[in-house]
Order: C-alpha cells, then sequence, then structure tokens
C-alpha cells in the first residue's frame, strides 16, 4: 500500500477501499500483514523530476492509519521508508505494531519531548505545521478528481494501486507558501534558541540538514525557474 500518497482522495478510495475488501474476505482465514511505502516528496522528487521538494511529514496521520489496520487484525508489517525523511512516521509505527495498546499520540508527544527536550513543543509545531500542508485533498488539481474510480496524477491515468510520482514541482510546492515558509524559519529559530544539551542540538541540526535546508534551498530554485519559464514564454510570443 502507497499509503503516503493518500491525501489524494481517489488514490485513497481506491487503495483503501480494495485493502477493506481484502480483510473482509481474507481476515478469517490466515494471519494478514501488509506491505506498506512510507515515502514522501523526496522519493518522488528523486525518482520524478531531481528538485529540492517542500517537505512530507505525517505521523499524527500514520498513527490514525496503524491504529485502523491493527483493529483489522494485521498481525504483520513490512515496510520501505527513507529514514532521513520520515523517520517518526516509522518509529510510531513500529512501536504501535510492537505494542498495539500504547497511545499513539502520546508516543509522538513522547519522541519530541525526549529527542528536542526544551525545543521539543517548536519541532512538534514544526512537524504539525507540515503535516496539515501535506495531508491536504486541496493539493490535487479539480481535473485530478473529475472521476471517482479513475487515479489521475501529473502525467495523467496511474495505475490505481500505485501512488508514487504525484508530486512534481508545481504540484509540491504550492504547499510552500511564502507564509508557510516564513513560519516554519521561525519555528526552526526558536528551535535552535530553546535546545540544550549536545545530543539535542545534533538531532535538530541533522533535520534541519535533512528537512528544512533542502526546502529552504529548493524554494528559492523553484521561484527561479518560473521566472526563468515566463521570460522564455515571452520570448517565443511573436
Amino acid at each position: 500500500l502507497t499509503v503516503y500518497c493518500w491525501w489524494h482522495p481517489v488514490a485513497f478510495k481506491l487503495q483503501h477501499g480494495e485493502y477493506k475488501k481484502w480483510v473482509e474476505h481474507e481476515g478469517g482465514k490466515r494471519p494478514l500483514t501488509l506491505w506498506t511505502y512510507l515515502f514522501s516528496p523526496g522519493w518522488d522528487s528523486k525518482h520524478f523530476g531531481r528538485f529540492k521538494p517542500f517537505p512530507g511529514l505525517y505521523p499524527w496521520k500514520t498513527v490514525e492509519l496503524f491504529e485502523e489496520f491493527l483493529s483489522d487484525g494485521i498481525r504483520g508489517w513490512f515496510t520501505e521508508v527513507e529514514l532521513r525523511f520520515n523517520l517518526l512516521e516509522a518509529y510510531v509505527a513500529a512501536r504501535l505494531c510492537y505494542d498495539p495498546s500504547r497511545d499513539g499520540e502520546a508516543l509522538i508527544d513522547e519522541y519530541f519531548e525526549r529527542s528536542f527536550g526544551a525545543a521539543g513543543s517548536a519541532v512538534k509545531e514544526f512537524y504539525r505545521e507540515i503535516e496539515s500542508a501535506y495531508w491536504n485533498p486541496a493539493n490535487c488539481p479539480e481535473e485530478w478528481l473529475s472521476n471517482p474510480e479513475e487515479f489521475i496524477g501529473p502525467t495523467g491515468k496511474k495505475h490505481p494501486f500505485w501512488g508514487t510520482g504525484l508530486h512534481s514541482p508545481e504540484i509540491n510546492w504550492q504547499m510552500g507558501t511564502e507564509e508557510r515558509m516564513a513560519k516554519l524559519q521561525g519555528l526552526i529559530d526558536r528551535a535552535r534558541q530553546l535546545v540544550q544539551s549536545d545530543v539535542e542540538k545534533v538531532r535538530l541540526e541533522r533535520l534541519i540538514a535533512d528537512l528544512w535546508e533542502p526546502a529552504r534551498i529548493g524554494k528559492k530554485e523553484y521561484e527561479e525557474m518560473k521566472q526563468l519559464s515566463s521570460v522564455k514564454r515571452q520570448l517565443l510570443i511573436p
């Protein structure tokens, strides 16, 4: 299941719908296991465009999905994930699979507190802001949603069960508005002021290097690309 694309309403409808049919049909016959893809725009940008993306973080949505999987009787799990981008998603999923009695949101709170100390609240808000931007059906152009039975992405119709390649630069960077980028930079600045121990500082700087600094540079590069494209169009108009 390419769950990282389930912000796309049609992808969710088709893939989640088939998952539910499978659970209903097979649940009483054998132990059920899942293979999930906990990817993000980092994966898409590497394979479908080679650009520095606005990140995709979704730990709270991951908790919601895995609580559903566990309640459906799933008893085995394999995943593919790039930990540089989606460490927390993989962490909370693994902890819930190990002990389904744990409270997923409490695990997230514990992670930020133990990883970043006094800066944990600022880093948590940073994640919340990105998840609210990333896991948003409004990212889908209207033409992608014209047929609820047809999965559409940047290059047209897609296989209904394969959700990679949705983040073209144009789709991805609509999330990185000037206002949002400024807010996220403010949260990073606050975290740097609050962080205390050496190990917490290392963790914060690694997060910045993996997620925020590429996004900050990518925003600048995307704006330059748009300006260049506009100039080229003007030169081509007779």
